[in-house]
């Protein structure tokens, strides 16, 4: 199909804009432009998508916004009791870690000092 065209494959942009956008721009199937691209060994260039999520800054400001987009759309996602009931969970579960931590500090402290003097704990 793009032979009949005579477009000069080695003097386009493969690898360097997508196959599809290419494919848009020259008037022909985007499997054409794979085949030029592929036969010259050329590797094929990340969407803009990919480029934008392959960051990890960059990812976490895409959902941010895309929350912030919802929230403003259609309102918060969580009525006000769903709120405080999931605030009390946050505060119960960090309370225990807390606890445990403790714990954990007295069991090694009861340790140390039985292997310092040589007592059974």
């Amino acid at each position: 199909m793009s032979a009949n065209r005579g477009i000069a494959w080695d003097e386009q942009p493969l690898g360097v804009v997508s196959d599809a956008e290419l494919s848009r721009v020259l008037g022909v199937r985007t499997s054409a432009v794979w085949r030029a691209r592929t036969h010259r060994g050329i590797a094929c260039a990340r969407s803009r998508r990919a480029r934008r999520t392959r960051d990890p800054v960059a990812a976490k400001r895409h959902q941010d916004a895309y929350v912030a987009r919802r929230r403003e759309r259609f309102g918060s996602m969580y009525t006000d009791e769903q709120r405080a009931r999931r605030a009390a969970w946050q505060r119960a579960r960090d309370a225990k870690r807390k606890q445990t931590k403790a714990q954990a500090k007295q069991v090694a402290a009861r340790v140390l000092a039985c292997v310092d003097f040589g007592g059974d704990w």
